[in-house]
């Protein structure tokens, strides 16, 4: 199956100071002197330069139109900013749906395999005399670097993803021939934008990019092929294309358990759940520590039809490892599906907690205020007009106000907002075929059309999905 690529979100963003200025029509001194004095809402890249800047014509269009700050004083010559050589920090500090990593100098890292802006640090240096010793940090090697950042990947946490991907850029920066590398940060850039809040605009041409490099520098590289697989289903739409990335990195590579997982992930999306259930097996018993796997197969047992199994696997996951953002987010949904309101707004309010979902808090907290109030249908209410503000903010996804229409039984509502997500090209709407908050709508015309559109037509039988996806 194959639709078109995904389409960048309607709200422009303009991804230089030089955008900038063009949309004023001004010149670059003068927008970065109303930065600094008039409060013009410039947005900067995280370990990026000073110069590494985005902003959103949306907020720039609603500055226009607030009141008038006081004079300006005379513009005055600036200082040609310098190049900075800081390291990413240790976490993303984004809102849900806003914000950007442009990270404009690793995309040529990425591309050219040219070094710009790490500096590796000297080895220690002892004193030789009875004075006192100096010493500097030993730089660490690419190997430690290596497995530093793959068990940072592997956390799963915005913390962690923000470490590896400082690490795996700083391998790359001192050895632009290390596909290994390219394939891990592919891997990251594909995680960032479920875990740290990464625009999916921004994420997912890094990690195609860091893919196709990786194969590039080595054509066997199974980790290059399982990381552009997912990139092609989740982002280009591509799925036949993704199809036969994934069998091609297990051809090379038949004990890979990350593409077992993320190939079942793949498969679950069209309703295939035993085949699903079969590839996430094989991954488990290539790795039967991984916290993300064992999720992903509960995640499957709910929508084969097992959901007690799959909610005491939760559970347990819960109670030794209660970081794990996912454990949550699946939880959050079995409870909805089993109405069960009282557990799917405390594990939707620790998801947004861990996930430092600032918009999310807030739409749960007030949806618990109306479940407080008048039980579920209180519930919905607050839910469905909060998260109705938040996406008019830019907060928040269309594909999650046509959930909880869709769960109330407003077809025109979710219909609205499918469509809505399917123009914006919004990565969670290729749960459609799946989702059970539909599942008043699996009959309605509408609805199946437009699943098939997307690429996930329901069967023509009276076979329909048996559990969902929790975006």
């Amino acid at each position: 199956m194959k639709t078109e690529p995904a389409h960048p979100k309607p709200d422009r963003r303009l991804r230089s100071w030089k955008e900038i200025a063009q949309f004023f029509g001004k010149d670059e001194r003068t927008v970065k002197r109303w930065e600094v004095q008039r409060g013009l809402p410039v947005h900067r890249v995280p370990g990026g330069s000073r110069t590494s800047v985005y902003a959103y014509a949306h907020e720039l269009e609603d500055w226009l139109k607030s009141p008038p700050a006081e004079a300006e004083p005379p513009s005055e010559p600036e200082p040609e900013p310098e190049i900075e050589t800081a390291p990413p920090p240790q976490g993303f500090r984004l809102s849900f749906g806003q914000g950007a990593i442009g990270l404009l100098a690793l995309a040529f890292i990425i591309a050219t395999g040219v070094t710009l802006f790490y500096r590796p640090a000297p080895p220690t240096i002892l004193s030789g005399g009875g004075g006192d010793e100096v010493t500097e940090p030993l730089s660490p090697s690419i190997h430690d670097l290596y497995l530093a950042g793959r068990y940072n990947l592997s956390t799963r946490t915005p913390e962690g993803l923000t470490r590896a991907l400082e690490q795996f850029t700083q391998i790359i920066a001192r050895d632009p021939n290390h596909a290994g590398a390219y394939a891990e940060l592919a891997n990251t850039y594909n995680l960032l934008p479920q875990y740290a809040l990464m625009p999916a605009d921004i994420a997912y041409p890094q990690a195609k990019t860091a893919a196709e490099r990786a194969i590039r520098l080595d054509a066997k590289l199974a980790a290059g092929y399982s990381a552009l697989g997912f990139t092609e289903f989740f982002w280009s739409r591509d799925f036949s294309r993704s199809k036969a990335l994934f069998e091609q990195a297990l051809a090379l590579d038949p004990n890979s358990a990350q593409t077992y997982a993320w190939y079942a992930m793949t498969i679950m999306h069209s309703g295939e759940f035993g085949k699903a259930l079969a590839a996430i097996g094989k991954a488990q018993e290539l790795d039967p520590e991984s916290r993300a796997i064992l999720a992903n197969k509960a995640l499957m047992l709910f929508h084969a039809g097992t959901t007690k199994e799959a909610i005491a696997i939760l559970k347990e996951l819960r109670r030794t490892a209660p970081g794990h953002l996912a454990t949550h987010f699946y939880l959050a949904t079995m409870y909805l599906d089993e109405e069960d309101y009282e557990g799917y707004l405390v594990e939707s309010l620790k998801a947004a907690e861990l996930q430092k979902n600032d918009a999310m808090r807030k739409t749960f907290e007030a949806a618990q205020k109306g479940y407080q109030a008048d039980g579920a249908r209180g519930l919905f209410a607050a839910l469905l007009d909060a998260q109705r503000l938040q996406f008019d903010q830019h907060r928040e996804q269309a594909f999650n106000v046509a959930r909880t229409a869709g769960v109330i039984g407003d077809a025109e509502t979710a219909m609205a907002y499918l469509r809505k997500s399917k123009e914006m090209g919004e990565t969670d709407i290729l749960a459609i075929r799946i989702d059970r908050s539909f599942k008043k709508l699996w009959q309605n015309e509408d609805f199946r059309a437009l699943a098939a559109e997307i690429g996930f037509p329901f069967p023509q039988t009276a076979g329909l999905p048996a559990q969902t996806v929790p975006q």
